[in-house]
């Protein structure tokens, strides 16, 4: 099988930064995690990654936010979801650097096979 590859780039790294732990104690002995509602701060995801990342969305004609586009929503839902395998992966190699990252299939034993 071939290996898993991913890349972490700056913005992953920018995410990371504004991340928001807390603990839950809802099952067994509990664990720290990222807060699913407000993973980066605030209750509105989209809006938070924007602000982090300096995505602009739409603007109504009195220079009020309104939307974002779906384009940018996939492309944010898509950062967002990837989230998962950076903390693997900074927490395996304890570092937060970016680059390409290898690991053999069914694996969290990441490791850093070229920089960016």
């Amino acid at each position: 099988m071939p290996e898993q590859l991913f890349t972490i780039t700056e913005d992953h790294l920018k995410l990371v930064q504004q991340m928001y732990f807390n603990y839950d104690a809802a099952c067994e002995f509990g664990a720290a995690c990222v807060d699913p509602k407000r993973p980066y701060g605030n209750s509105d995801v989209f809006y938070d990654i924007a602000e982090i990342l300096n995505i602009k969305g739409n603007y109504d004609e009195d220079e009020e936010y309104t939307e974002f586009t779906e384009e940018q929503e996939e492309i944010m839902m898509k950062l967002h979801k990837s989230m998962k395998t950076v903390l693997q992966i900074v927490t395996r190699t304890l570092s937060f650097e970016t680059g390409h990252y290898a690991a053999q299939p069914y694996s969290q034993q990441w490791r850093k096979v070229a920089e960016l």
